[in-house]
């Protein structure tokens, strides 16, 4: 994940800043925000950035570890 101060600076590899909304909330992002660049299909068919909100971010991590902490050694 990256985070930015601005995100109308962020330079994605395969998105346009002014364009994207927050994959959280959906809203426009505006001043600070994270982005993180995943790819499918172990790195071929391209790449797919996701944008939030910095508060966005920390309640989506935070939703993340509750549903994953208690399957951590699920098979």
């Amino acid at each position: 994940m990256t985070y930015h101060a601005n995100h109308q600076e962020s330079e994605p590899a395969y998105n346009n800043p002014r364009d994207a909304i927050c994959f959280d909330c959906g809203r426009p992002l505006e001043g600070a925000s994270v982005r993180y660049d995943g790819y499918a299909h172990s790195g071929k068919g391209g790449g797919h950035s996701i944008y939030m909100h910095t508060v966005c971010a920390s309640e989506m991590a935070q939703r993340l570890i509750c549903d994953a902490w208690p399957n951590r050694r699920a098979k």
